[in-house]
């Protein structure tokens, strides 16, 4: 006996619920015997890629961070930026925009803030495409 079941036949619902199981597959139509309904979603509809946009020497002054990137077949629809591990660097993405040709033009500024001497960076993207 199934938990729905069981808790209608102590007469805390008044109907009993039909069961429904599904597999893997992400297949189906809502019904109880095909229960999800996201059949026909193709599986290169979204894809996530990781960008190098490049390593850079930053020290106290604003370093210019920039590259732009394209999918053909896709557009962008989210990105955050990664780099190493490096204590006290400021990093702003400020002039990031989406381009007319449905890229990515990545640009914003780094710089050490505190300490001396330049560290070896490298920038990463990890971008959401969309299909179009």
């Amino acid at each position: 006996m199934s938990e729905i079941n069981a808790i209608a036949t102590n007469n805390f619902l008044l109907a009993t619920q039909q069961e429904v199981s599904h597999d893997n597959t992400l297949s189906g139509n809502g019904t109880v015997d095909s229960p999800l309904g996201v059949a026909g979603v193709p599986g290169d509809l979204i894809l996530i890629t990781e960008e190098t946009v490049g390593t850079y020497s930053v020290n106290t002054s604003d370093v210019l961070i920039e590259k732009t990137f394209t999918k053909n077949g896709y557009r962008p629809i989210a990105w955050t930026y990664k780099f190493g591990q490096a204590g006290n660097i400021t990093f702003n993405q400020e002039a990031t925009s989406l381009t007319s040709s449905n890229g990515l033009h990545f640009q914003g500024y780094a710089k050490r803030s505190t300490g001396s001497g330049a560290l070896s960076l490298t920038f990463k993207l990890l971008i959401t495409w969309l299909k179009v």
